[in-house]
């Protein structure tokens, strides 16, 4: 009976030793196939795998089920497929300089944190299981992907794809994106639909032809779209921005649509859009902490609500129909508090320039109805000043 019961132990420990393989407990770094070898019996990998340099076109993990750990391959020039049938779970995914890559295919990775892949230019073709979950940070930078979509996830803490020259979508579920959105230099044709996006901190968009955030309402921070090629902004569900709100340099841009942003807690800027003409799109904005520059082919702007701007206020205009002198004196001057006003125009007539947030002499005239001279006579000063007060206790009264 007892020599039984030891017999039974040694095989339950042999029978775990041969799932578990030769060094499957941390391995040391892998550069070739006689050192994969090593690991090839392994069901079960404790800790990174990591395969650097490695010197042959192939790598393939038949047995590997679960890496308890990262599997980081990287340096690897020759390195042309890397395969893993039975791989179904890892921490993070993180490839980096393969210059030969051009197929990586785990079709039953169903559960991976992180995938960080950068400068794999050839990179083309991905075979993923068809519900891959649990992600919570993307990173792809400099491949050759056509498209990406299909990952099942809620939460991100990051996504960032930037400098994948044949990219023509990006399609996801996620709801939340707890860091950044960075969507750059991807083919010029990039159909980006994250339609129950709802809450980010920072976006950065270009070279985009269609952009779907229908349902954001709430950036942390900033937001940058630049040099984008989509006709539509619908940002309609869209209620605060964190830090400054930018839409410049958009050539095909004719429809924006923020109707419920209430507040700019940074600078806003929509500059060089050529399509935009009428700035009439801010209808609820009521704050801006930062400073409002707006240039380009404008004929007319309107803020109805807005009640302040913190810093100072930059609008030039290239169109012939557009007056300085009527947007200001009817809304911005009355909003800015602390910083000064320039706007220019076709013709110089109609320019406007303020000093250290105050009107100039000449302002102080038109908006008040008092003589320029009566500045410096002490018995004309009260008048003004009194003026002024009543407009500043209205405009308070206001926010």
């Amino acid at each position: 009976m007892f020599v039984l019961y030891w017999f039974g132990i040694f095989l339950l420990f042999f029978n775990l030793d041969q799932s578990l393989g030769i060094g499957c407990d941390k391995p040391t770094p892998i550069e070739d196939n006689s050192q994969l070898s090593s690991i090839q019996s392994c069901q079960i990998v404790n800790g990174d795998l990591v395969i650097q340099k490695f010197k042959d076109p192939l790598i393939e993990l038949t047995n590997l089920e679960k890496i308890n750990g990262n599997l980081i391959i990287k340096e690897s020039a020759e390195l042309v497929r890397v395969e893993a049938p039975k791989l179904t779970s890892l921490n993070e995914l993180k490839l980096s300089q393969l210059t030969s890559l051009s197929l990586v295919s785990f079709p039953n990775l169903r559960n991976v944190n992180s995938l960080n892949w950068q400068v794999i230019p050839i990179l083309s073709n991905i075979r993923f299981s068809s519900d891959v979950k649990d992600i919570e940070n993307i990173v792809i930078s400099d491949t050759s992907l056509t498209g990406f979509s299909g990952f099942q996830t809620k939460v991100l803490r990051n996504l960032d794809i930037n400098n994948n020259r044949f990219l023509e979508t990006i399609n996801s579920n996620v709801e939340s994106i707890t860091g950044k959105l960075k969507i750059v230099s991807n083919a010029s044709n990039l159909k980006l639909s994250l339609p129950d996006l709802k809450s980010v901190d920072t976006v950065s968009i270009n070279d985009v032809e269609e952009l779907n955030l229908s349902g954001l309402k709430e950036i942390n921070s900033s937001i940058s779209l630049i040099n984008n090629h989509f006709q539509k902004l619908l940002l309609e569900n869209l209620t605060s921005i964190g830090g400054t709100l930018s839409i410049s340099d958009n050539t095909r841009l004719s429809d924006i649509d923020l109707k419920n942003l209430k507040e700019v807690r940074g600078g806003l800027m929509i500059i060089n859009n050529t399509d935009i003409s009428q700035v009439d799109f801010l209808k609820k904005l009521r704050v801006i902490d930062g400073g409002l520059e707006v240039s380009g082919n404008l004929e007319y702007l309107d803020f109805p609500e807005l009640k302040l701007i913190k810093g100072s206020v930059k609008i030039k205009s290239t169109n012939k129909k557009f007056n300085c002198n009527k947007i200001i004196r009817e809304k911005l001057s009355l909003a800015l508090r602390g910083g000064k006003i320039t706007c220019e125009s076709i013709d110089p007539s109609n320019n406007y320039r303020s000093i250290d947030g105050l009107n100039d002499l000449e302002d102080v005239n038109n908006n008040f109805g008092y003589n320029a001279t009566q500045i410096s006579n002490g018995n004309r000063l009260t008048p003004i000043i009194m003026q002024l007060m009543r407009s500043v206790s209205t405009f308070a009264g206001g926010l």
